[in-house]
């Protein structure tokens, strides 16, 4: 990309510079030689932090050793959200987009390699990207104008956001996170003082953004000083932190005509708080928001520093309690997790991840799930001790435990996935990569070394090849009996719905026709549901009809459609557990007694005694 190009497309305001380090950001390559640092990419670091306009880092290389040297530089803490691993760099990027809580239209990736800037582009549509070559004037150019930030009070907001994102992960649920974050909500009545403030709201904030009236100064002047106009600023603290002033709401004979949020009460559910305050008054949302806004909903996680004059307007309609739900799939479904989060769901995850070597482990399959009930531990141990994406948590779950309401599941490892099992016991099943793509087949050894970033290496592959078969795709007969033995092995008052394959035919190298799989698969998944008791389909192919819908693979949607998925979850949650008022209470207590004696009896049993017990608590 020349200069002149990178200029036409950064119509978008930079918020986020992701630097590559060897050769981008300095010279050399730190894992082979010494390093010389690059004083003019110092400066221009250090500028756009003046601007308001964060950096951060998306390396192959070792963690330790850049940190250290960045350190020792005194250069480390003007980057947030570092990834540095030798995992694919397209995945990093999107990684630090969503911790940054930013659009990828306002992010601009740097790197020295062409290869890597594509690779970024492809798992990143609507990103910017540019060559080092192509960055000496960036600081003339308009979208890098930021805003005068000498006391890098931006920079220390995103800090506090890090380590925010870091304690979150010690938490079982996101609302316990919230719950434990003494999240406080002011609401100012006096706007006056604040019109600099507010401007700059209307005109920076996107992804909170409800209605996008892009007013002038002078229109807001006479919005403010209107008498007949109600309007407030929100400010937010936490236990890390002032946020200041982060929203503000105007509402004109009954309905919002702004309404509008920093991303510095991303995720927070400041805006749903707010919304309920204000007595749920209509609203004409504009373009794409990142959260939704929901009728007669109020986040208990939430306190109102200083109450003001406004009238809040009191609701009678109940509703269930919390519901506990356990959501397992991939990595992209934690956008669902987004969505519902308000919806009276106090959510549990178990996502794929990356691991210590770069791999990332897919515990998702249906085969995985099977592997964690009925394995040993000594067999457990044997794969996590030769199969470089297996790793200590692979089999870790808690899908049998009488812990969850309801169950979502995504099953398009089952889709996906290659299938081997060990030649000397096929018990021992190991679940991974494209099916189209075998680890055995010594044709493709060079594609998946050079494609997997070196994470594989021949010895590996040919040790794997000599003892394990490929067994293909997962079977469809094999897919309706790990269906039908997971309904059995989890609780009984516990639902389950799994949300199904779209269908969508995309002209991919990989997945040519993989639709037609798709297709196939869904079909035995839909005669699953409609005769077995507990269980209910999303079905994705609802919303998701073409291949606008997608992103980089079938399996990838874009987000707004996660929400219009998670509408559909919580449509179920709603109606079936709404069901638990009408059981008879002593057949629930049965059904639940049932439940833990068959965890009891899995956990001190053996294989065949479990059988014979089984047979007698088996619940009608």
């Amino acid at each position: 990309m020349t200069k002149e190009s990178f200029v036409k497309e950064s119509i978008n305001q930079i918020k986020l510079v992701i630097w590559d380090l060897d050769d981008t950001f300095w010279k050399g390559t730190l894992s082979e030689e010494e390093i010389t640092l690059d004083h003019d990419k110092i400066n221009i670091v250090k500028e756009l932090i003046d601007r308001g306009i964060m950096n951060s880092i998306c390396s192959k290389n070792d963690f330790n050793k850049v940190k250290d040297e960045l350190e020792k530089n005194n250069l480390w803490e003007y980057f947030i959200f570092p990834k540095i691993s030798w995992n694919p760099k397209g995945e990093m990027v999107a990684k630090i987009i969503e911790n940054a809580q930013l659009r990828q239209e306002n992010v601009l990736f740097v790197d020295d390699n062409h290869m890597n800037l594509e690779e970024v582009k492809f798992y990143n549509p609507k990103i910017n990207i540019a060559h080092i070559d192509d960055i000496s004037d960036i600081l003339s150019i308009q979208a890098f104008k930021g805003k005068d930030d000498k006391t890098h009070s931006r920079l220390k907001q995103y800090k506090i956001l890090e380590v925010k994102t870091e304690d979150s992960t010690k938490y079982s649920s996101n609302i316990e996170f919230l719950m434990n974050s003494n999240i406080k909500v002011e609401i100012i009545k006096d706007c006056t003082a604040s019109i600099d403030r507010i401007y700059e709201l209307i005109h920076r904030t996107n992804q909170l953004n409800f209605t996008k009236q892009r007013i002038s100064k002078e229109e807001l002047e006479q919005l403010i000083n209107d008498p007949k106009i109600q309007k407030g600023l929100i400010k937010v603290s936490d236990n890390y932190g002032e946020y200041g002033i982060c929203g503000f709401y105007a509402i004109k004979e009954s309905n919002l005509v702004h309404f509008l949020f920093s991303c510095r009460a991303m995720n927070l559910g400041v805006e749903q708080w707010v919304y309920s305050q204000l007595g749920f008054p209509e609203i004409n949302i504009s373009g794409e928001v990142a959260s939704e806004l929901k009728k007669l909903v109020t986040p208990n996680w939430i306190n109102q520093k200083k109450n003001s004059d406004i009238t809040t307007k009191k609701n009678n309609n109940s509703t269930i309690g919390n519901v506990k739900c356990l959501i397992r799939g991939g990595c992209d479904l934690k956008q669902l997790n987004h969505y519902l989060k308000y919806k009276n769901v106090d959510i549990t995850t178990e996502f794929n991840y990356m691991n210590n070597e770069g791999f990332s482990i897919h515990r998702d399959h249906s085969e995985i799930l099977r592997s964690a009930y009925i394995l040993s531990e000594k067999d457990k141990e044997y794969l996590i001790q030769n199969i470089p994406f297996f790793d200590a948590n692979i089999f870790d779950t808690s899908i049998f435990e009488l812990k969850y309401d309801v169950i979502v599941y995504s099953v398009l490892m089952d889709y996906t996935h290659a299938v081997y099992s060990s030649k000397s016991d096929k018990n021992l099943v190991v679940t991974y990569g494209d099916f189209k793509l075998p680890l055995t087949d010594e044709s493709c050894w060079d594609f998946i070394i050079e494609n997997y970033g070196g994470k594989f290496n021949l010895e590996f592959l040919k040790w794997f090849k000599n003892n394990f078969d490929f067994d293909g795709p997962l079977s469809e007969q094999r897919f309706e009996e790990n269906l039908k033995w997971l309904r059995k092995n989890i609780p009984a008052v516990t639902k389950l719905i799994i949300l199904n394959g779209s269908e969508v035919n995309l002209p991919h190298k990989l997945e040519k026709d993989r639709y037609l799989h798709h297709i196939k698969m869904n079909s035995i998944l839909q005669r699953f549901v409609e005769s077995t008791e507990g269980v209910y389909i999303v079905d994705v192919n609802k919303h998701i009809k073409t291949i606008s819908d997608v992103t980089d693979n079938i399996r990838h949607y874009k987000r707004e459609y996660y929400s219009k998925i998670a509408m559909d979850i919580n449509e179920i949650i709603q109606k079936e557990l709404s069901t638990y008022n009408i059981i008879d209470k002593k057949e629930l207590l049965k059904l639940k007694t049932i439940d833990n004696l068959k965890i009891i009896v899995r956990k001190i049993t053996s294989k065949n005694t479990r059988k014979f017990i089984n047979k007698i608590i088996r619940p009608r």
